[in-house]
């Protein structure tokens, strides 16, 4: 099942955000981010996934990853994330050679831990532009899990590393 990709209020909090600094605001997007949200990206696959019939995709063996990476002025580094088709349109890749998937943030988190390089994300990095840092993201999903500690939300990198075949 496609997981939803619905982020309009949390598009609008974003340019509310940009207007004037307001905790509520700021800790509605987090809660969004770590409760709800799911994102777009574009991946690379050394292999050609194999597209199953209930739209998942199975790897082959040793099929590597390569997600981008987007760099600030101070050459810090980010995973572009966005919040949907349009934001994803706005970035100048061609789509056609990249597959696109719909990650979490817990894939995000994932991601960060594996990479120590990299700094964080970065949300509509061609509009809204908005930067959440590693240390960030694993304490929104730290506060999610005391909160929720039974709200395991379904990650697309645990499936892709499970079926690898």
């Amino acid at each position: 099942m496609e997981p939803s990709l619905d982020n309009r209020q949390l598009e609008m909090l974003f340019d509310i955000a940009k207007e004037k600094e307001n905790n509520d605001v700021m800790e509605e997007i987090f809660r969004l981010i770590s409760e709800q949200a799911y994102f777009l990206t574009c991946v690379n696959f050394s292999k050609k996934p194999v597209i199953q019939k209930d739209g998942s995709l199975l790897l082959e063996k040793n099929t590597d990853i390569k997600f981008p990476l987007l760099a600030n002025s101070a050459k810090e580094t980010y995973y572009p994330a966005f919040s949907s088709r349009m934001e994803l349109d706005l970035w100048k890749q061609d789509l056609e050679k990249t597959t696109v998937l719909t990650l979490c943030i817990d894939d995000y988190v994932d991601l960060l831990r594996n990479d120590p390089s990299v700094s964080g994300i970065v949300i509509n990095p061609f509009n809204q532009s908005f930067i959440v840092s590693k240390e960030m993201l694993e304490h929104v999903l730290d506060v999610r899990h005391q909160n929720k500690p039974f709200d395991k939300r379904h990650t697309i990198l645990q499936d892709l590393q499970r079926g690898q075949k």
